[in-house]
């Protein structure tokens, strides 16, 4: 992501899970650290996205173009919905739960 004010912003409003060099741990989408990932509430989720060459941090789980996860220690509300990051902004829409997620996975696959 970018280092943007809007970046520094997110960071301290909801403090995420650090590496040890003090910088937001990325999380991968696959293995033990997806399922590190999966087993927090999905209010401590944020989603980073590419489309278009562009990076989308997003609220909550994503599966479409994601690129990993990161996970705060303050959750996201629904009234943070307007905090969106676009290299820089943070998105919104289209916030999931694990239950929502896996729904939507079975009716793609009968479909």
């Amino acid at each position: 992501m970018n280092e943007s004010s809007e970046w520094q912003e997110w960071i301290e409003k909801y403090k995420p899970v650090t590496d040890s060099d003090g910088s937001p741990r990325f999380f991968e989408t696959y293995g033990e650290e997806f399922e590190f990932v999966k087993s927090h509430d999905f209010h401590f989720i944020w989603t980073e996205t590419e489309s278009e060459g562009q990076s989308w941090l997003r609220l909550g789980y994503h599966k479409v173009n994601r690129m990993g996860y990161y996970i705060t220690t303050v959750p996201w509300t629904e009234d943070d919905g307007g905090f969106d990051m676009y290299d820089g902004y943070i998105m919104g829409e289209g916030r999931y739960d694990w239950e929502e997620a896996d729904e939507e996975e079975e009716e793609d696959e009968e479909n």
